[in-house]
């Protein structure tokens, strides 16, 4: 539905659209339809749109014009910093809370924030892990409370923080699996890629040529598409659980 259309369509339902404060933006991770639409110029009844240039927000996640996600990684990680100022206050140095209760409030306040859209832009990139690997570590001395000089490796063994990437891991797999019980027609559902959908895993692993259409199936390939990485991660899920099983 166009931007004329929702006007229409608010005229025929008694619904007014305040037209002025429309935001007009194009997501692509071509750079050369970006470039393209530098200059277009979009007409709204009698009013006129640039497209945007910057992040939109929306349900707390940064969408920037090249789906990178940056902005959205950026704002999240300087969130965290300040929600961990915020909850470093209550520890138990201060007389404030148990070592228990602020792992607690670390994990809720602190380590969902920082991770929060994770399931969308991991794609196991090494420099956004080596920026929030450096979280637990100031996670835990808040925690605690000890002093900066007290050793990492106590710090992390005495807090049993799990490591980041597995954290990573772990949402997009947890979300995988909520997509694949979803209805066929769920949007959700349809983001993985057919063949996983309909069970061919297991012709995959018999077969003797692999179709590239099952590429997700190879655990050292790193995949772009956001589909193919979700079945890869619940491939890796299933493997792993059938070797501790054995």
């Amino acid at each position: 539905m166009s931007c004329n259309d929702n006007a229409e369509w608010g005229s025929d339902n008694k619904v007014e659209f305040e037209v002025s404060k429309t935001d007009v933006s194009l997501f692509s991770r071509r750079r050369k339809i970006l470039q393209a639409v530098d200059r277009v110029v979009v007409r709204i009844g009698e009013q006129s749109f640039v497209i945007k240039h910057e992040a939109t927000k929306g349900l707390g996640f940064w969408l920037d014009p090249k789906l990178s996600f940056k902005t959205n990684f950026e704002n999240r990680i300087a969130s965290a910093k300040g929600a961990l100022q915020r909850v470093a206050s209550l520890t138990n140095s201060n007389g404030g809370l148990s070592v228990s209760l602020m792992w607690r409030s670390v994990v809720a306040a602190v380590i969902s924030v920082a991770l929060y859209g994770s399931e969308v832009w991991w794609r196991g990139q090494q420099d956004r892990l080596n920026k929030l690997q450096l979280q637990p570590n100031r996670q835990a001395r808040a925690i605690t409370g000890l002093l900066r000089s007290t050793p990492l490796a106590f710090l992390r063994d005495h807090v049993c923080l799990p490591p980041t990437k597995n954290l990573l891991d772990h949402r997009q797999t947890r979300y995988a699996v909520r997509a694949l019980s979803a209805n066929g027609d769920h949007p959700a559902h349809q983001l993985l890629p057919a063949n996983f959908r309909l069970s061919e895993l297991y012709g995959y692993e018999s077969a003797t040529v692999q179709p590239s259409s099952i590429g997700w199936a190879r655990p050292e390939k790193t995949h772009r598409l956001f589909g193919s990485r979700l079945a890869q991660q619940i491939v890796k899920y299933v493997r792993l659980r059938c070797r501790t099983r054995l």
